[in-house]
Parts: C-alpha cells; structure tokens; sequence
C-alpha cells in the first residue's frame, strides 16, 4: 500500500523540499507536471479537513474508523461541514430506508395475487383478455396505495429517513477514504490545482520556512 503523508512536513521531507524556494506559480507547475506531489499535497489537504471536523477528538489518525468520524446520529451535519471544507466534487449522502424495499414487495405480492386470481377463475381470465385495460386499472390502484401508504408513513413518521456514506467512498479507515475521494476527484484536481489549493499554499509555505529556519 502506498504511503502517504499526513502532514506538510512530511510532504516537505518526503519530496526534498526543505532548503528549494518555491513561488506559487513554482508550486503551480510543480503539481502539474509531478503527479505524485499533486497527490501527496491533495491528500494531506484532505487529512486535514477531516482533521478539523475531529479537532476535539486527540487520537484522531490516518488508521481512524470512517464510522466513528461520521457518525449516525450527525452524519448529515458532518458531511456538508465536509464538503464546504474540501471545495471539492463530494456527492450527496446516501439514503438508507426500507420504505423501498417495502414498496417493491406490495408491488410485486399485488401483481402476483391479481394474476393468480385472474387466471384460477376462466370467465374471469376470459374476461381479462376481451379487457386488458383491467390490469392497467389493478396497477394504478396498487400505485394509489402506495402513495397513501408512503403519505401515512410521512404523518407518522417523518424523519425515518437515514443516510451512509456512497458506496463508492465508503471505506474501513480514514486512509481508505481519502484515497476514494482522490480518485473520484482526480480530474477536477489536475485541471484546477491552482484555484483549488490557492489557500493551501500559505500553510505550506509557513510550514517550509519553519523547516528552513529550524
């Protein structure tokens, strides 16, 4: 598994920065034409959005459960705080309800009793195939009760609605996580680094004059 670095220390260390000048269009170009550093700089940019939204918790890592940082109960509120930070191309949660499943049952538990009960009967199947229209007018009434039931269930319950993660970032651990969102963004970062990373630079710039110093 390929190793990242969690800091702009380490990216520093990592790519033999700590005595070279770099201007921001020097950055600029640098992370164009280097896919590895554009990478690495993503990445930690990304480690430390993740890390403001967990500034309370102390063993915040790169090995943290994805699950612990969004959490059921205020995954919703956490994942736009999430997104406003990272000015990147992060997707809508995920909804998660049976409401679904549930309909298709009542859909296809209908259809099959309707037909059942048209065919057991031969002047009601007889019936059928003079008036096709009849199966059209069972559906629209199965469609009607879904509708009143889904209604109901608002009244009854209405915030039974929960959300996940998309599958496709979904991961174990906060590296997993990252390295998914780098990948689904990996255009976007390429072709506007420089807008995308403008506000970066001055942290990184800090942290390399503090090592050219130390």
């Amino acid at each position: 598994m390929r190793k990242y670095p969690k800091s702009f220390s380490e990216l520093i260390k990592k790519h033999n920065l700590i005595n070279v000048k770099l201007t921001y269009d020097e950055f600029v170009y640098k992370a164009k034409n280097d896919v590895i550093f554009r990478n690495d700089f993503a990445f930690v940019s990304l480690f430390l959005d993740l890390q403001m939204l967990e500034k309370e918790n102390m063993e915040f890592g790169i090995n943290t459960p994805l699950k612990l940082i969004f959490i059921e109960s205020d995954i919703a509120k956490k994942w736009n705080e999430f997104r406003k930070l990272t000015n990147l191309s992060i997707p809508d949660l995920k909804g998660k309800s049976n409401k679904h499943f549930i309909y298709i049952l009542i859909i296809m538990i209908g259809s099959f009793s309707g037909l059942y009960f048209i065919f057991s009967y031969q002047d009601l199947s007889f019936f059928t195939m003079l008036h096709p229209e009849i199966l059209n007018i069972g559906f629209i009434a199965i469609m009607i009760i879904i509708v009143g039931l889904d209604y109901f269930i608002e009244k009854l319950w209405p915030n039974n609605e929960k959300y996940e993660v998309p599958f496709y970032l979904n991961s174990d651990d906060v590296r997993g996580f990252i390295t998914k969102v780098l990948t689904y963004n990996r255009t976007k970062i390429k072709n506007n680094f420089a807008e995308l990373y403008q506000q970066r630079f001055e942290q990184f710039g800090a942290e390399k004059t503090h090592h050219n110093t130390a």
